[in-house]
């Protein structure tokens, strides 16, 4: 992870990895810039509390889509005929935002 990016008293939060579980990190920087990582994952958790999550995110992060004021870093939207390419860049992480595939 990119802490450089990460403000001061930033946190970091991981829920579930793709490209793997190892990472190398700059402790002298995190430690000064007092910043924290946060990793979890959702697959062991009773539906109970998956039900909780998905309600606090619907509740407090959805609307911050909506205003802009959090906005999705898209690194390509591809066609349905582009699938395959869509996935390969995928597998091999070649990809810093979300990569779309457009439907209709």
């Amino acid at each position: 992870p990119n802490m450089n990016s990460l403000a001061y008293k930033g946190r970091l939060v991981i829920i579930g990895v793709i490209s793997g579980i190892k990472a190398e990190l700059n402790l002298a920087l995190m430690m000064v810039k007092r910043q924290q990582i946060i990793g979890s994952v959702l697959r062991s958790r009773p539906v109970s509390e998956k039900s909780e999550i998905i309600a606090e995110f619907t509740k407090t992060a959805l609307p911050k889509f909506a205003d802009r004021s959090i906005v999705p870093i898209i690194e390509k939207v591809f066609s349905l005929d582009e699938v395959v390419e869509a996935h390969r860049m995928m597998e091999e992480d070649r990809h810093f935002g979300k990569i779309v595939l457009k439907i209709s």
